[in-house]
This record gives structure tokens, sequence and C-alpha cells, in this order.
């Protein structure tokens, strides 16, 4: 299965959270007990300075909630992505890049999301 495409948003200073579905190619949720979520937000793909991580939670009631997970990046690391400016001098808005992988029991490893995140930094400090 092909990694979905999803763009987001992401402001600097505020929580980020975004809930999920993880689905088969029918469009039915799957159970996704004992998987494990991560992903990285980057300036492109060639650096090795990561921005930000999401910290994935799967549902624990995968009944019924089944598929559903959260991701988050906390305020303390959003904000810390003003660190970015050195990588653009001129940061309004600024695009970057993530991609959001599970780890299945057993140890297989899918990309379920990836995409552009829009950075828009804080006024309010």
């Amino acid at each position: 299965m092909a990694a979905a495409v999803l763009n987001i948003t992401i402001e600097q200073g505020a929580t980020f959270t975004r809930t999920l579905t993880v689905k088969d190619s029918g469009g039915d949720e799957i159970d996704i007990t004992g998987w494990t979520l991560r992903g990285q937000v980057r300036a492109n793909q060639f650096t090795t300075d990561i921005l930000a991580s999401f910290t994935g939670t799967v549902d624990p009631d995968q009944v019924t909630n089944k598929g559903m997970a959260a991701l988050t990046i906390s305020a303390t690391d959003t904000a810390a992505i003003a660190s970015a400016k050195s990588l653009r001098p001129t940061l309004k808005n600024s695009t970057f890049i993530y991609d959001v992988e599970v780890e299945k029991p057993g140890g297989e490893v899918v990309r379920l999301l990836q995409g552009q995140v829009t950075f828009v930094p804080e006024i309010t400090r």
C-alpha cells in the first residue's frame, strides 16, 4: 500500500494534534493494536536535521475506535522549529516535509502518510 499524501500546517508554539484512522485498501478500519507510530519533520529529504518528531498514540480501544491513532507534537517542540531560521533566513510561512511510519508487531515497517508541512511562525510570545 502506498503512503497517503496529506499536507498539514504546524503553528509555532501551539500543540499540533491530528487523529487518523488506518484503513485497508477496501476502506475498512484495521485493528492496529501493538503498532508503533513514528514520524519526523525535516527541511528536505537530504538533511540529517530533524525539525520535529511526532508522538504517535494508538487508541487503546480498538473495538470501538478501530484503526484510530493520534499524532502529536508538543507546543515546546513546535516552538523549537524556529531554529529552522538558520536553514531559511527569511522564514515566514515556510514549507518543510514529513512522513509517518508504523511498525507492526513482527517488525514490518509501513509508511502511512507523507506530505508537506506549512510552518506558520508564532506572533504571540
